[in-house]
């Protein structure tokens, strides 16, 4: 898959995850006609008669939809992530100021769609050791990890 392919790919699930796949709303927000946006998106087109969508466009897509800069260069998530995303903001409310600051930068990257099945597969297996953990016992060195955290995460400012 070409710059332009992932590109015109990715301009396409951006518009129908919040857009609600409107060619008109995205063009709008974008400052384009939906006739541009139509050509940027279309396979029935020539692909030497489609419009590409060049780095200046990129750019400018990323910088209006609030994305991180380049994020248009590499294949985006689809929305079923958003599922994975709702359950992260969810725990956000029951979360330490440290522990939210890391659910931040993990809802950041999957809302951006940065992160891999490596990512993912790192994210499951933290996941499952805390969800098998059994309460320590007081003087096992998982308990005292879990009250310096305690501490630590009591001097933190939110």
């Amino acid at each position: 898959m070409d710059i332009s392919e992932i590109r015109r790919a990715n301009l396409q699930t951006l518009m129908n995850d919040r857009f609600g796949g409107t060619k008109a709303r995205i063009a709008d927000e974008l400052g384009k006609s939906p006739s541009y946006i139509a050509r940027c998106l279309s396979l029935t087109i020539a692909p030497e008669n489609r419009k590409k969508i060049g780095e200046d466009f990129a750019r400018h897509i990323e910088t209006v939809l609030g994305l991180d800069r380049y994020s248009m260069d590499v294949p985006l998530k689809k929305s079923g992530d958003r599922a994975v995303v709702a359950k992260a903001k969810a725990l956000d409310l029951v979360a330490s100021p440290r522990s939210q600051s890391a659910l931040a930068k993990i809802v950041a990257a999957a809302e951006s769609g940065r992160l891999t099945e490596e990512d993912m597969v790192l994210l499951e297996r933290i996941a499952a050791k805390i969800a098998g953990s059994t309460p320590a016992a007081s003087g096992n060195s998982n308990s005292r990890l879990r009250d310096r955290l305690k501490i630590n995460d009591s001097g933190t400012e939110q």
